[in-house]
Parts: structure tokens; sequence; C-alpha cells
């Protein structure tokens, strides 16, 4: 049986499954900024603990940066997934590191506070520049059509 639609004005399958696909991956981009976006305000507001002198949540919040830039990358296969948690970090992070119009702020000029500014703009720096350095196009790395599931024998 024939549909009443025009042929013409039916969505083809590979553009169909093109746009599903273009879609979950800008959900997948904006999930991983938000997690940055996360990272940044549960750290501001946890940053100044720490062991003695030693701003150990600083540099814990750091270090979970980097990991959370590498693991984006890595488990999208795409170096612009480990770009987003940095963003969404560096968003939050420098918002509230600004002064209010009513002179309060979140993340003061104390050696905790230049460790965890500081310390994750390194990290997330260094992140992305490996997540562009192992994922990008040309470096031999796993891509996702050869991931595909096989058939056992082809």
């Amino acid at each position: 049986p024939r549909s009443a639609q025009p042929r013409s004005a039916q969505p083809r399958s590979g553009q169909a499954q093109a746009a599903r696909q273009l879609t979950v991956l800008a959900a997948c981009y904006v999930m991983l900024f938000l997690l940055g976006v996360a990272e940044g305000v549960v750290g501001a507001f946890h940053y100044s603990g720490g062991i003695g002198p030693i701003p150990g949540a600083a540099l814990g919040f750091g270090a979970l940066l980097l990991v959370t830039c590498l693991l984006a990358a890595w488990g999208m296969y795409r170096p612009v997934a480990g770009l987003m948690p940095a963003v969404g970090w560096f968003a939050a992070s420098f918002v509230l590191a600004m002064r209010t119009p009513g002179g309060s702020i979140v993340i003061t000029n104390t050696t905790a506070g230049k460790w965890f500014l500081f310390g994750g703009a390194v990290c997330a720096a260094a992140g992305v520049v490996a997540s562009f350095a192992i994922w990008s196009a040309g470096r031999g790395g796993p891509r996702p059509a050869e991931l595909r599931y096989r058939k056992p024998g082809s």
C-alpha cells in the first residue's frame, strides 16, 4: 500500500539516521559542557580544603578536570569532546571568581584560590592539548567506523 504523502516529503532512512546521530552528538557535547560547569561550581565552593599549608582540594579538582577532559575525548573518540568540560569549567570558575556589585566573592585571593584557578586552568589546557594530540585524525587511533559490530567470520 502506498502512503498518502508524496515520496519526496518522506524522510529518507539515511537522512533520519544522520539527523539522530547529530542530535545525540550535540546532546553529548552539551552534557560534557554541563559536567565542566558542575565541576567548576562544586570546586569553587570546596577548593579551600587542604592538609596543612597544601591546598589538597584545589589540586584534586584540577586533577579531576584533567581526567575528565581526557576521558571525554577517549569516550567519544573526538578531541573536541575533551574541550567541552574545560570550557564549562572556565565559564563557571571565572564567573564565580568575579566580584559582585555587593562586594562579595566566592573564590578568594588566597593560596588555595590561586591554585584552584591557575592549577585548574593548566590542567584544563593540558587535558585539551593531550586530547587533540592523541585523538586527532591521522594519529591512527580507533575510529567509530572501525568499532562497529561485526558478525563473527566477517
